[in-house]
């Protein structure tokens, strides 16, 4: 094959046309979450993001802060650092003009959108003519990786998603047309990933782009050098990630940050990254849709190995068939890019099933930072639904012939009446056994997932749709025929239906998957569920920071969005320090609970936990215990010790008498200290809490001589101590993992102010990356009007 030519992309009313339908598109996929009062559900959306959204955009909204700290989550966790709020992102803007639930719908339906647009836009510089591309976007934003994540609840990892086609499209028209321009654009669509906090995602696109950019240099090249295209396409590399990095900088430089002091920062032990291997069998998922059920609750219970299924990667049984006719017909040497990197993907994403994966993960830098492999599905579904586009670009093209399509149409007509058959003689079987004739040999081949009624069902359905796509694909290669000697109308119709099909066959199989005509969909029931709860009447008469732990719900992030805090609740990413604590003391220790600030505990009425704890109020079997004496939020130990060894702090504070109060310990010989008189509620020193909130702590102390200050609130960078006198404090830490201060002695007010240097250097990168590019597009429009002018 000849290298490729340069292709010059030119938009015109028909691509405005194809950016509308996409639009209608997606709105029909999600059209029943559109109704008043419904919310999207998916399993994270209810017991993570819904939650932590509402929160962080409370904090914006009725407060005008940044949530930069979240002090109801794991004790305290840095926001932006773990990427717990992503208020960055374009279209996360949305929760401040829409109302909540449908802002929150929305960003599915504009991620699903742009998935499909940018698919199209990158088929058209690879090469794809129009119908091609849009049945390619159609494909991917129809499919089942992408629209079923909204049952999983995986918000941000679609919005990252949308953006992987917009970044490859980039780097191959940059390529074709030498144009810097375009390198520049790539880092918009990688700054977009970043932004919107799916770091895994980015991960992979950035891993397979460089693959891509090198085909593109070696097949591309014309009659440059091989030397010169590298270092052009190194130079744009450059120029992308540069970018990329100074628009997302606000987000990215506080993670860089904090990550050192997360479960992320040395890498994930390799059984928690493999934690969600695909299993390989489940790959037959892509031709028998819920072959081994499901776990939606609408078919039958799933089966399978991979503990739930709560998304499909079904895509449609015409797209697969197209892509394979690509690989088999097409003459384009892209598509055996795409085939490797199917592959590839399909390897890693099994995980613990293969060798492959923990050679990757130990060797390929980044991949141990992230867990659940089959995240990587996704570069399966993308490069199949590009297949898809060359395949049927190919059919159309060899279908003009007329011996060709003559052998097609007969080739064809073989397929659909063997289809057909198939069909009957399973319904008949089915029929005549109950769904188990074949039992034993289904049983042989699946030994331990064998239910007969979901494979029965799936391989009949798959069967039927076969037929189906089959018969349009004969109707268009007939159309075709016609079209020389009748109305074009014909061939237009035909291939309508080829679209038609290839757009319902997986939306039927969807529908499922998309929660918004259940009950639990009721947004009015779902914000009474996040902001009303009977044990209210007594936690919210506690002092702030109101912490403690519900029995049952330790995964739920549910009372944050009432101003509790859970020393539990769910997050990937979360400090060391503090993981640390909860397996010292096993969770529920009384130590745990001095050192936290713990201040209830809400349990079955069957669970007594007695010692420290008095029963406050009973509603419905469950119980509100309340810790008695109330612990200390702040406090000045009697003694402070300076330990030799992170491991000496830990194994001083597992001894059975450690009383915080008493005795504190630290790695900083600053805080040395040691009291003549005891601590607590009868010593000289005293601190009172004064004002509490998110991103800023009032205090106001008294002691007779200068000693340490312990705070019931996890260390990390970026507090400031300031005292009324304007002096700043060293921010010290001790037990571990708490913010301490040597205070001076007398009466002060003292402040912790939460501003971390990192945010700041972020934003100002951020905004001199935005002025920097609006100013190079100016340049742009006004060098473009002078050339046009002469």
């Amino acid at each position: 094959m000849s290298p490729i030519r340069p292709i010059a992309v030119q938009w015109d009313k028909r691509d405005w046309l194809a950016l509308t339908i996409y639009l209608a598109l997606a709105h029909a996929i999600f059209f029943p979450a559109l109704r008043p009062n419904v919310f999207l559900w998916g399993t994270d959306t209810v017991a993570h993001d819904y939650g932590l959204l509402r929160y962080n955009w409370s904090q914006i909204a009725e407060h005008g802060q940044l949530p930069l700290w979240n002090p109801y989550l794991f004790c305290g966790l840095p926001s932006l650092g773990t990427f717990a709020s992503c208020p960055f992102y374009p279209l996360q803007w949305l929760f401040v003009f829409v109302p909540f639930a449908l802002a929150f719908t929305y960003q599915y339906i504009a991620s699903d959108w742009l998935a499909g647009l940018w698919t199209y836009w990158a088929a058209r510089w690879m090469g794809l003519g129009r119908t091609a591309a849009f049945f390619a976007g159609m494909a991917f934003m129809v499919s089942g990786h992408v629209v079923t994540l909204a049952h999983a609840g995986h918000l941000q990892k679609v919005a990252a998603i949308s953006w992987m086609p917009f970044v490859f499209g980039c780097a191959t028209a940059a390529v074709r047309q030498r144009r810097w321009a375009w390198w520049v654009a790539c880092g918009v669509g990688l700054a977009a990933q970043l932004l919107a906090s799916h770091l895994q995602i980015a991960y992979y696109t950035m891993l397979f782009l460089a693959p891509w950019i090198l085909w593109l240099a070696l097949f591309a090249r014309e009659q440059r050098s091989l030397r010169e295209e590298l270092l052009f396409a190194a130079a744009g590399v450059a120029i992308a990630l540069a970018v990329a990095g100074g628009l997302s900088a606000a987000q990215v430089i506080p993670a860089i940050e904090t990550t050192p002091l997360t479960n992320r920062g040395a890498g994930l032990a390799f059984d928690e990254a493999a934690s969600a291997s695909y299993p390989p069998l489940e790959f037959l998922e892509y031709l028998l849709p819920s072959f081994l059920g499901d776990s939606t609750g609408w078919s039958f219970p799933y089966r399978g190995q991979w503990g739930e299924r709560i998304v499909t990667d079904y895509m449609g049984i015409l797209p697969i068939i197209l892509a394979l006719y690509a690989l088999v017909a097409a003459r384009d040497r892209n598509r055996w890019f795409w085939l490797a990197l199917i592959v590839i993907a399909a390897v890693l994403a099994t995980g613990r099933y293969t060798p492959v994966y923990r050679v990757a993960f130990n060797y390929l830098p980044g991949l141990n930072r992230f867990r659940s492999p089959g995240t990587i599905m996704v570069f399966i579904a993308w490069p199949v639904a590009l297949l898809a586009g060359y395949g049927l670009e190919k059919f159309r093209v060899r279908i003009q012939d007329r011996a060709c399509g003559q052998r097609y149409l007969v080739v064809l007509r073989v397929w659909f009446y063997a289809g057909i058959f198939a069909v009957i003689f399973a319904a008949i079987l089915a029929l005549k056994s109950g769904g188990t004739f074949l039992s034993p040999l289904f049983a042989a081949v699946f030994p331990s997932y064998w239910q007969s009624g979901s494979i029965w069902q799936s391989l009949a359905r798959s069967l039927v749709v076969a037929a189906i796509s089959c018969a349009a694909l004969v109707a268009v290669v007939a159309s075709a025929r016609w079209s020389q000697s009748a109305s074009k109308g014909i061939c237009v119709l035909a291939s309508a239906i080829v679209f038609i099909l290839a757009f319902l066959d997986p939306r039927l199989h969807e529908w499922r998957y998309i929660k918004a005509n259940v009950p639990q969909a009721d947004v009015r029931r779902l914000e009474m569920y996040l902001f009303h709860d009977w044990t209210d009447a007594v936690l919210r008469g506690l002092t702030q920071p109101i912490r403690g732990v519900e029995i049952g719900s330790e995964l739920s992030n549910r009372m944050m969005t009432r101003g509790i805090g859970t020393l539990h609740g769910y997050h990937p990413v979360y400090l060391n320090s503090y993981a640390d604590l909860l397996r010292l003391y096993a969770d529920n220790h009384p130590q745990l609970g001095r050192l936290v600030f713990e201040q209830f505990l809400v349990a079955p009425e069957s669970h007594d936990p007695g010692g420290e704890y008095q029963k406050a109020l009973a509603e419905e079997g469950r119980v509100v215990w309340l810790r008695r004496p109330a612990p200390l939020c702040a406090y000045f130990p009697e003694e402070m010790v300076v330990a030799e060894s992170r491991e000496a702090v830990l194994a001083a504070m597992a001894n059975a008498d450690f009383n915080p109060y008493r005795v504190s310990y630290t790695l900083d010989p600053e805080l040395a200290f040691r009291a003549n008189a005891a601590a607590g509620h009868d010593s000289t020193a005293t601190a009172t809490l004064v004002a509490y909130s998110p991103n800023r702590i009032d205090l106001r102390v008294s002691c007779d001589t200068s000693r340490p200050l312990v705070l019931a609130e996890l260390a990390a960078p970026g507090w400031q101590w300031t005292l009324d006198s304007g002096e700043r404090f060293k921010p010290l830490a001790a037990n571990h993992a708490f913010r301490a201060a040597m205070m001076p002695a007398g009466s002060h007010s003292v402040s912790l102010l939460y501003r971390p240097f990192s945010l700041r250097v972020g934003l100002y990168m951020t905004l001199l990356s935005v002025l920097f590019l609006v100013l190079l597009l100016i340049a742009s429009v006004r060098v473009a009007r002078r050339r046009s002018a002469v």
